[in-house]
């Protein structure tokens, strides 16, 4: 049968952001509302949970990469179709980012805090899964620069990656995890992307 992939859905919304046109717009409003009703209460707002098994994880579980996502692709669509009530409803996504795994994806250490590509996997630290997170952060930051909150959670993470990426790097190409396989060329290319924009 067909899954929910959150990731793949957000990445679609994206993509309309950046498409010009009426078309986009109507195909950006019917994506957040389906988005909308299918989110579900969870650590203290809301999410968009997965609902198959995946890599020893049982559902329902979440992603802080596909939640971020989600909260960047709702802070933006409040500007592109003049909803500012989404804005509210990014914010509200992310209560995971402020909450331990399994309910949520944070993990905080002395370097700052880590977001979980996975909840049920609380030893998984990947780099482009924590790039893209803190990128959706950052964009929703940009969205609603007064959010003091959202501030504070995009500083932490910045922190923890100034102070954790040399952990992944070989000298010639960079881990998909610390201690873990190197990344493929599509991994090593996300990362290095969004820790580009992210400098």
């Amino acid at each position: 049968g067909l899954q929910l992939q959150w990731l793949g859905t957000f990445g679609r919304g994206n993509a309309l952001f950046y498409t010009p046109g009426p078309t986009a717009k109507a195909q950006l409003a019917g994506l957040i509302g389906e988005a909308q009703a299918l989110r579900v209460p969870r650590a203290g707002g809301t999410a968009w949970e997965y609902f198959f098994p995946f890599g020893g994880g049982s559902p329902p579980w979440v992603s802080g990469m596909a939640e971020a996502t989600g909260v960047q692709v709702f802070g933006r669509a409040d500007g592109s179709l003049a909803r500012p009530e989404l804005l509210e409803e990014a914010k509200a996504a992310q209560g995971l980012l402020r909450t331990a795994p399994p309910e949520g994806v944070q993990v905080v250490d002395p370097t700052g805090t880590h977001f979980l590509i996975y909840s049920f996997a609380p030893g998984m630290k990947v780099l482009n899964a924590m790039t893209q997170t803190v990128n959706g952060l950052y964009a929703y930051v940009l969205a609603q620069p007064a959010d003091v909150d959202a501030r504070l959670l995009l500083l932490e993470g910045l922190r923890w990656l100034e102070s954790n990426v040399d952990r992944y790097m070989t000298g010639s190409w960079s881990l998909y995890a610390p201690g873990g396989p190197k990344a493929t060329g599509h991994y090593q290319g996300v990362a290095r992307a969004f820790l580009e924009t992210l400098c």
